[in-house]
């Protein structure tokens, strides 16, 4: 399990998307609870339920205006026994055990793809002076998981490059920190000049408008 967890926590190149990370994730944990070790199977739950979330951009949830969505939102809206409403995963699942435990793991992974998300919601989720803290480390972090992201056949991960940037991008605008803007601009350039060069464009031109406005 200790492998397991690992493996879902410091590599990229099997985790395409947050689900399949987060399957890796239960997957430690189911086997973590069949031998009795309750207590770390809850640990590695939570790290499973972090990554089960579709994480939002507000600047490309919505063409018509900004979402009202939470950044860490459900994947899916399904129905109970009697046709209520229940969202999949649940955000009032982010409790304060699950911001505690993001930011324990934010000091310990190396990762910066899920250092970032960890970060990431302790910046969502936290107040007063920490907020700044996490949201800035989020933000290095993300465009530090740009310049890691491995190729693949298909160009998925352009399309995670592409989130890393902007939710960089808008992390800098939310706290007004202007050397922060300029670093998020200046490594967006220099990846879209290197993506241009290489002729894959898939992703610039939403780039370039996030850029510009």
């Amino acid at each position: 399990p200790d492998a397991m967890v690992k493996h879902a926590l410091e590599t990229n190149d099997d985790f395409r998307f947050g689900h399949q990370r987060s399957d890796a994730l239960r997957q430690a944990e189911n086997l973590l609870r069949e031998r009795g070790d309750i207590e770390r199977a809850d640990e590695v739950g939570k790290d499973a339920l972090i990554f089960s979330y579709r994480l939002i951009l507000q600047t490309t949830a919505e063409k018509r205006g900004t979402s009202n969505r939470g950044r860490f939102s459900p994947i899916a809206i399904l129905k109970d026994a009697e046709g209520r409403d229940v969202a999949s995963p649940d955000p009032a699942l982010i409790d304060s055990a699950l911001v505690a435990h993001a930011k324990k793991r934010a000091d310990e992974v190396k990762n910066p793809v899920t250092k970032a998300i960890y970060c990431d919601l302790g910046y969502e989720f936290s107040k007063n002076a920490e907020r700044p803290v996490y949201g800035k480390r989020a933000a290095e972090a993300y465009l530090q998981a740009v310049e890691i992201e491995p190729a693949d056949e298909e160009s998925y991960n352009l399309f995670n490059v592409q989130s890393y940037a902007l939710r960089a991008l808008e992390l800098a605008l939310a706290l007004k920190d202007n050397d922060l803007f300029h670093t998020v601009i200046t490594c967006g350039l220099r990846k879209m000049n290197r993506l241009a060069s290489e002729n894959k464009m898939r992703i610039l031109h939403e780039l370039i408008e996030q850029f510009l406005k």
